[in-house]
């Protein structure tokens, strides 16, 4: 469904004042997005104030029909409710405790701006896009690319006239639909760890991932020429949609690739491709 919510430049006290008890980095991302909107105001009306991706579904399966409206409500839950706040509490023990911003007035606002559009086009049927070939994420960029076109946005536009929303894109195929539907009902806790063992535990159980797409990116690359850091599509976890997003607002005037992939290899010897 298209996003219909508009919302007005954050208020002042989101985006300026004392960081003791608030996260600096929720901040930072406030003043972002008003600059965004500032910058686009004449330009571009689309969800207004809000930021986010528009997530195409390449999986159509009986079974993924059963389990894509549990993925959306857990990814949109551990987006907002979780990976928003952690950087609250960045540390553990009696320094965890000094440290950390117990005010999460900031983020719940970036929560409460959060808004994602879900294509779901059978002619964009990539089950797996571990193995998608060349043609297959073509297809996806040109679906993309009508989106952007049905919305008001101009494609070719890379500057500070458009956002982020019109640039970058989300996908979910069968793994990464498994990953999110099979994802705990229960958050992770939000408070300072007592111990550095119990704060690593924490980090290394982080959930969630889905693929990400840098639409002018995956445009540019030249498989031949250019690194593998410029591929423009990769999996991306849950906990820095945020930071891709605003990362990229930050850098439209300058055209910068703010998605850089790095290839891996898993258990079973197969290179996958993660952005960090």
């Amino acid at each position: 469904m298209p996003i219909t919510d508009t919302f007005e430049v954050p208020d002042q006290a989101f985006r300026m004042g004392q960081t003791r008890t608030r996260d600096g980095t929720a901040m930072d991302f406030m003043w972002t997005l008003t600059n965004t909107m500032w910058d686009m105001a004449s330009h571009l009306t689309y969800a207004r104030g809000t930021w986010g991706y528009t997530i195409f579904r390449t999986v159509f399966t009986k079974e993924s029909d059963r389990q894509f409206s549990i993925a959306m409500e857990k990814m949109e839950k551990w987006a907002t409710q979780y990976y928003l706040h952690y950087n609250r509490f960045c540390s553990w023990g009696e320094r965890g405790l000094r440290n950390e911003k117990t005010d999460g007035s900031v983020n719940d606002e970036l929560a409460r701006r959060f808004r994602v559009e879900l294509i779901e086009d059978k002619q964009l049927d990539v089950p797996v896009l571990q193995n998608a070939t060349p043609e297959d994420v073509e297809r996806l960029c040109d679906g993309f690319l009508r989106w952007v076109l049905s919305v008001g946005g101009d494609p070719e536009c890379r500057d500070g006239a458009t956002n982020p929303r019109m640039q970058l894109f989300l996908a979910i195929d069968s793994e990464c639909l498994k990953e999110l539907a099979n994802m705990s009902d229960e958050l992770l806790p939000l408070n300072t760890a007592p111990t550095h063992e119990e704060y690593v535990r924490r980090i290394q159980t982080r959930p969630g991932w889905i693929w990400g797409f840098d639409y002018h990116g995956i445009r540019d690359y030249k498989p031949n020429d250019s690194a593998v850091e410029g591929r423009g599509w990769m999996r991306m976890s849950l906990g820095i949609l945020a930071e891709a997003w605003f990362s990229k607002a930050k850098g439209l005037k300058d055209d910068q690739r703010t998605l850089q992939c790095y290839d891996t290899t898993d258990s079973s010897g197969n290179i996958q491709f993660w952005c960090y």
